[in-house]
């Protein structure tokens, strides 16, 4: 497969814009990668937390026809992923990832909650908000025209959150807070700890994230989680799931695609005898398992429900919506689109400061 072939088929995964995604091919390639690279034991292990929280994003000005998860596109290398936000929906994915204490005045002997991502810190660099944990060798990187509309969207994401939070990336902006070492370290040392079992499975939701868009682009109305009920913290069972748009097998061939898919294998459950099963129409789940042999897996579901998804989205949530119209205008922030009636895709050749342009 010729340079320019190898280019339309990662930017069909990635949704970059073929000149974009064979500029990242050649970088990697000088670096001896591969079409979409996988990614460092740390870095994979950063972008599996980032997967399963923006999973639970829930933006207030949904559509079925919204980029989904907010990702527009993604630039994997070995040792970063840049993420293509479009700047409207930066405010819906802040509030998942940015990290959270509760009490106020907890001690690092608290029992306290955390919420986002623990550690996670930022900096601005040529262009990018610049993700990061303290300490460990990974980036994600977010194009962004200064780092000004980057502190608006924190306000913005931040606006109902309780009095009673702190945020560490506050009080200690380029360190881990006491708290956050000992949440990692004593309370969930499986999932979140530097080097500890979530390192072993993160691979899979790693390689998910570097191919988001184009597992997305046949779908409507996503939605993601992950279960923790495995034999151990680092086994991921991850829910994939859409409504009434296309069975599973739109996309298992781009997923099963031994260049440019995901290290997995189908596993026949329910009443499935064949790949055949799996491929048909009226399936409604189909069960792909990582072979590291970590027991992790990606759980695609079909939810068939009544009603028509391409109609227009009734304004539920409509005082969330006012405050947020009141917050962009007071901030003086790039104001969110209305929900458009007909799907649309974004262009990253012409968005790469995050603003959101339909094609």
């Amino acid at each position: 497969m010729g340079t320019n072939e190898n280019a339309r088929k990662r930017a069909l995964y990635t949704g970059q814009a073929h000149q974009h995604a064979l500029a990242s091919l050649r970088r990697d390639q000088r670096k001896g990668c591969g079409p979409i690279p996988v990614a460092t034991t740390a870095q994979a292990a950063l972008e599996a937390l980032i997967l399963e929280r923006i999973g639970e994003w829930n933006p207030v000005f949904w559509s079925p026809f919204i980029p989904a998860y907010g990702t527009a596109w993604v630039d994997p290398s070995p040792e970063d992923l840049t993420i293509g936000i479009p700047v409207q929906y930066l405010p819906d994915l802040i509030r998942e990832l940015i990290p959270t204490l509760r009490p106020k005045e907890a001690s690092a002997s608290d029992d306290v909650e955390i919420q986002g991502i623990p550690g996670l810190r930022f900096f601005f660099e040529n262009g990018h908000v610049v993700l990061y944990r303290p300490g460990e060798p990974a980036l994600v990187r977010i194009p962004m025209k200064n780092e000004s509309l980057w502190h608006k969207a924190i306000k913005i994401a931040i606006d109902d959150f309780g009095s009673d939070l702190t945020f560490p990336w506050d009080s200690h902006p380029n360190a881990w807070h006491p708290v956050e070492l000992d949440f990692i370290n004593a309370f969930w040392p499986g999932r979140y700890a530097i080097g500890g079992e979530h390192y072993q499975a993160s691979r899979l939701a790693s390689d998910l994230l570097r191919r988001l868009p184009g597992l997305c682009d046949p779908f409507l109305a996503h939605d993601m989680w992950f279960n923790f009920h495995g034999a151990h913290d680092s086994e991921y069972h991850i829910q994939f799931e859409w409504q009434n748009s296309r069975p599973p097998n739109a996309v298992l061939d781009l997923i099963l695609d031994q260049t440019f898919g995901l290290d997995v294998q189908i596993d026949l459950v329910h009443d499935q005898h064949s790949l055949a099963d799996a491929y048909a129409d009226h399936c409604t789940r189909v069960r792909l398992l990582s072979r590291d042999g970590s027991g992790s897996r990606i759980d695609l579901r079909y939810l068939r429900f009544k009603g028509d998804l391409a109609e227009d989205v009734p304004p539920l949530f409509e005082g969330m919506r006012s405050r947020r119209r009141e917050l962009e205008h007071l901030y003086d922030y790039p104001p969110s689109p209305p929900a458009p009636t007909a799907p649309r895709r974004v262009d990253e050749s012409i968005n790469m400061d995050g603003g959101y342009y339909g094609t």
